[in-house]
């Protein structure tokens, strides 16, 4: 899978020799951008060489409904009143909002939530058609199949017959059902059929693993599907970027959401088995937050761990490398779940970019493009067999950077953004024949949104 990558780069340079900048609007939930995926994107868009992008923002479901950590609440803001504009990274930013009273719909949770959200789309739909208007674009990229940003932008590109990319940074509902604790009700199952009236509308579509496109594929996507993985910023994330402090301390990182669906929960085992061991030279740093925060801490409280772990919170974007730069390795310990099986963490790459080794679960997802050389695997996420694994490369300073150099050598041959972005940009150059004519017409939206109304 690595050499072909390598080798799509190649034809991806050829197909985007043309100097003329065409626009395209990008339909997002954050800008600028706060997580992975929200980098995936900001980054190809700010490396595409023959587009001019523009966002059209959308508000996130799990911010209007408070549904988030407490640190996006005044994201919702954003979204409140009148329609805002945001510049960040040579790029504009154009703000959809809503009434205030939409936004206490969505807050009191049920009937009332199916109400606002019913209410909601034809006012985002109404106003995104009017940046469009403005904007003009050759084409449209909706950022993920979500349940506000997905459906208004498939929606706004059939009525205004342009084509449209629909790029899979997760599996969406899964990654929604355990980011929101719904399984077992009815709403998974309306989340699961809104992301395939959106993938099903997409004239082409980019997805960040082999193993995700093929779900996409057994949703019934019809559109031609293209791999394009993650990677990493190599002006941010470099080894020239930091130094590892030699104080003693061996630093365990991890960063990114604390929820047990990413394996949080089971590091306080491996804290214990590894302090156990090698006492206060331990150090686990954990960089994030999400719904398991308190709960994460409140246990490490109870065994007495404090002394072993640093919490940071949340890290703005341009801080991580210095963060990165203090820690000796990296885990990524996800369980093996319908989430995590297709993901590809753009973390793993920075890491890797950072000359950091990693010890990584071994999910289909990260094998199509780590090779086994590049990171330390784990069947599984045991937390002995984790804290066996970190054991092992702190008593082993040669071993720690012979996993370094070669990660740090992959990323940088194979998984930078501006590399990436030539994929992406032959995905989209691809739209490019498709004529209004060939699109059908406009979609039966209350048809296909009926079970909102119903539990």
């Amino acid at each position: 899978m690595l050499s072909a990558v390598e080798n799509r780069f190649e034809a991806a340079a050829d197909s985007a020799s043309s100097s003329v900048h065409r626009r395209v609007a990008v339909f997002a939930e954050y800008f600028p951008p706060y997580i992975g995926s929200d980098r995936r994107l900001f980054h190809l868009m700010e490396s595409l060489r023959t587009w001019r992008p523009e966002y059209v923002i959308t508000p996130p479901l799990r911010v209007i409904t408070r549904r988030c950590e407490r640190a996006l609440f005044s994201y919702g803001d954003d979204f409140t009143g009148v329609d805002s504009t945001v510049y960040f990274g040579g790029m504009i930013g154009r703000y959809l909002s809503l009434p205030r009273f939409i936004h206490r719909l969505y807050r009191r949770g049920g009937l009332c939530l199916q109400l606002a959200y019913a209410v909601s789309l034809p006012i985002l739909i109404r106003k995104a058609l009017g940046h469009i208007k403005t904007i003009q674009p050759a084409a449209i990229i909706v950022g993920h199949p979500s349940f506000i940003t997905g459906v208004v932008g498939v929606i706004c590109a059939k009525l205004a017959r342009i084509p449209v990319l629909l790029d899979y940074p997760d599996a969406w509902t899964p990654l929604a059902v355990e980011t929101s604790g719904h399984r077992g009700t009815w709403i998974p199952r309306v989340m699961r059929r809104i992301e395939r009236f959106v993938a099903r509308r997409a004239d082409r579509i980019t997805s960040i693993t082999a193993l995700l496109a093929k779900s996409i594929r057994a949703d019934g996507a019809k559109a031609p599907i293209a791999v394009v993985p993650n990677g990493a910023d190599l002006r941010t994330f470099s080894v020239r970027n930091g130094f590892t402090p030699n104080d003693g301390t061996f630093r365990i990182l991890y960063s990114g959401r604390l929820e047990k669906w990413a394996g949080t929960d089971k590091l306080v085992d491996v804290m214990e088995h590894v302090a156990s061991s090698i006492g206060t030279r331990a150090n686990f740093v954990f960089v994030g937050d999400g719904g398991g925060a308190a709960e994460l801490r409140d246990a490490i409280s109870s065994r007495g761990l404090q002394r072993y772990c640093t919490f940071l919170g949340f890290q703005p974007y341009d801080r991580m490398a210095q963060v990165l730069a203090r820690c000796d390795l990296a885990v990524l310990p996800f369980p093996d779940t319908a989430t995590t099986r297709v993901s590809l963490p753009c973390k793993l790459f920075e890491y890797m970019a950072m000359g950091k080794p990693v010890i990584a679960t071994d999910l289909p997802g990260i094998r199509e493009v780590i090779p086994d050389h590049a990171v330390v695997w784990m069947k599984d996420s045991d937390p002995r067999r984790l804290a066996q694994k970190i054991l092992e490369l702190e008593a082993d300073p040669a071993q720690r950077q012979r996993y370094a150099d070669a990660g740090c050598s992959i990323v940088r041959r194979s998984f930078s953004w501006e590399s990436l972005a030539g994929l992406f940009e032959r995905e989209l150059n691809a739209l490019l024949p498709i004529t209004a004519h060939q699109h059908p017409a406009p979609l039966e939206l209350a048809a296909s949104s009926a079970p909102l109304h119903s539990p």
